[in-house]
């Protein structure tokens, strides 16, 4: 898709090809940039050929020519063949000399000039350990040479005009970015290929309107049509759903049309015609948004429904949500945000949130100007419409409509439920816990203070490494690592080992659990709404996050104690616990029509008792 010519050779590496080519380009008087970090191709270098060797975070990009190949190495390319045989490099296989490091190495090129007149003259050299190491590994070096020569000769059918730069395939490019969602370097191709075209731009006319007054709005809503799709966006606050504020409402019932109706905006004092106010908005939207005749679409459509039934109003009609119908169609991805979903299905470039949140400028939401956010929130509804009618199709083609209408679409209005409803967490049970923990590794540390002999930092990998393998002398099984793994090796050797894994069990759960569920708890409800997701993990199930109730630990006896404190809110409530029984081998015995393992589950045989007695007899 970019248009690099592509040389191959059966039979020889890169290396040789990109010595044939320099070779060839030097015989034309071109000059050659080999653009790697081998240290092989600096025989290459000469007059006309270059190393390029990019830089990195820690290293500098480096250019090297036959002056900068002598200082960093001590001889120049024309030796770089002989030097690097008496190394050697294990990473390529080579056989080196022992006793012989870089600095020998080059000295003993200056001082006799080649590899044979060192050979000649092996009697000579005063250093033993070079002496020896050059008399045993004598018969390596032909070897060592042949292995690092560069072959510069090789029969390639390619001539130097078919190597110029051709235009990338920008559409492709596209294409293939959105596939592998590489997101980066696809914003970068759409920026380059905007600047290429900024004489003549191509865009798209879009109609978004901002309705500022009742009269406005209360036209608006008698305009709407009950058989028109609602693709809704709300702009709030802040991300968090139960405490976010609303800024404005945008929707969309066309391409490339929006309406924003503006709640929070800097002008909204000092602008006359604006009469309206969120109770107004809200009521007269009521109708609308309650009604399941009118259908509503949008992306993450679950976070706009949480906050409007905060505000009294359930939104009812939910019928696509963009997000979850890309996660139906693509699993495997890790992003499905609505800029990506845009380049990938409209190859329109929305406005990112970083051109209106400018730190010093526009700070939240609410310091961002009309006009701006007008724009952007009508965007968001419009390209969550215009996506719609695409993925709508493919879920039909690839045969997901059940899957999607069926199980997904149901599930976010359950979900809404729940997280409206959030958890009770009886706030005393987790503080007394979090007291009587946070003593328990206070007697641990001094056990540990009291075997090292000192205080120290035993959260420090580095100062633990220093009282494990210096002070303790314990057994390093790797280079100074104080892993878990290392240190349930090192429960054989030393009780600290023991000591250390209670500390940092401990200490997870206090600075995990029970120092943050506390910080979720909402004022008003005195409950947790945790946020469940559908579009996480690629196997379907949900996944919690703020916080994630999911990995509360359960085996042992303290993650029991932090589970007690989930509980009831009013002493007549109860809570159920459900979970399918074996529903994988259910599922299992469906498709292979296993005989024993259907009349198991028929006549409520345990399962593994079964499959034990038929293994065994």
């Amino acid at each position: 898709s970019m248009n690099i010519p592509i040389v191959r050779k059966p039979g020889f590496e890169a290396d040789d090809v990109m010595g044939t080519l320099a070779r060839l380009a030097s015989e034309q008087n071109i000059s050659t940039y080999l653009v790697t970090g081998d240290k092989d191709m600096m025989q290459l270098i000469s007059d006309n050929v270059f190393l390029y060797t990019p830089g990195n975070r820690f290293n500098p990009t480096t250019i090297y020519d036959a002056e900068k190949v002598k200082e960093k190495w001590g001889v120049g390319p024309d030796k770089m063949i002989e030097l690097l045989s008496l190394l050697g490099d294990s990473s390529d296989n080579i056989p080196g000399i022992d006793g012989i490091g870089k600095k020998t190495a080059a000295k003993l090129l200056q001082e006799y000039g080649d590899i044979n007149t060192i050979v000649k003259n092996i009697d000579e050299i005063r250093n033993k350990r070079v002496r020896e190491g050059l008399t045993n590994g004598e018969d390596k070096l032909d070897l060592a040479i042949k292995l690092v020569t560069i072959d510069d000769q090789v029969d390639i059918n390619v001539a130097i005009d078919d190597l110029f730069k051709q235009a990338m395939d920008n559409e492709s490019l596209k294409t293939l970015f959105n596939d592998l969602e590489i997101h980066s370097l696809s914003n970068t191709l759409i920026n380059i290929t905007e600047d290429k075209s900024k004489d003549n731009p191509i865009i798209e006319e879009k109609s978004y309107t901002s309705i500022l007054t009742k009269e406005s709005l209360e036209k608006f809503v008698s305009s709407l049509d009950s058989k028109a799709l609602l693709s809704i966006d709300i702009e709030t606050t802040e991300i968090n759903p139960i405490t976010a504020d609303i800024v404005g409402l945008s929707i969309s019932l066309k391409p490339n049309e929006g309406f924003y109706i503006p709640v929070l905006f800097p002008e909204k004092d000092s602008m006359k015609e604006y009469d309206l106010d969120l109770v107004f908005i809200l009521n007269s939207l009521k109708g609308v948004l309650e009604d399941s005749e009118y259908k509503k679409c949008g992306q993450n459509i679950k976070y706009d429904s949480l906050i409007l039934k905060r505000h009294g109003i359930n939104l009812r009609g939910i019928c696509f949500d963009s997000m979850i119908a890309e996660h139906i169609l693509h699993p495997e991805k890790n992003s499905y945000k609505l800029d990506n979903l845009s380049l990938a299905y409209l190859n329109y470039k929305m406005i990112p949130i970083s051109d209106l949140i400018i730190v010093g400028e526009y700070d939240t939401m609410l310091d961002v100007p009309l006009e701006k956010i007008a724009y952007y929130a009508c965007e968001d509804a419009d390209v969550a419409f215009q996506i719609f009618n695409i993925q709508k199709n493919i879920l039909d083609e690839m045969n997901l409509e059940k899957l999607f209408y069926e199980v997904e679409m149901p599930l976010v209005e359950v979900l809404i439920d729940i997280e409206n409803n959030g958890v009770y967490v009886d706030n005393e049970i987790i503080s007394e816990l979090c007291l009587r923990i946070k003593n328990e590794i206070k007697i641990i540390s001094e056990k540990i203070y009291s075997i090292s002999g000192y205080e120290f930092n035993i959260n420090s990998p580095k100062q633990l490494a220093e009282v494990l393998f210096d002070k303790l002398m314990l057994k390093m099984f790797k280079k100074r690592s104080t892993s878990v793994d290392v240190l349930k090796k090192l429960l054989d050797y030393h009780p600290i080992a023991q000591q250390v894994l209670d500390y940092r069990h401990l200490s997870k759960l206090v600075n995990t659990y029970l120092e943050k569920i506390p910080n979720y708890i909402n004022n008003k409800s005195k409950r947790i709404h945790t946020s469940f997701n559908q579009s996480i993990t690629s196997t379907g199930r949900l996944s919690s996050t703020k916080p994630n109730f999911q990995n509360i630990p359960i085996k042992t006896d303290i993650g029991k104690s932090i589970r007690k404190a989930f509980k009831a809110q009013n002493k007549n409530d109860i809570i159920l616990s459900f979970d399918y029984s074996q529903i994988e081998l259910r599922i299992l015995a469906h498709y292979s029509k296993e005989e024993k393992l259907i009349n198991a589950f028929k006549n409520n045989i345990d399962v593994h008792t079964k499959t034990a007695s038929l293994i065994y007899g």
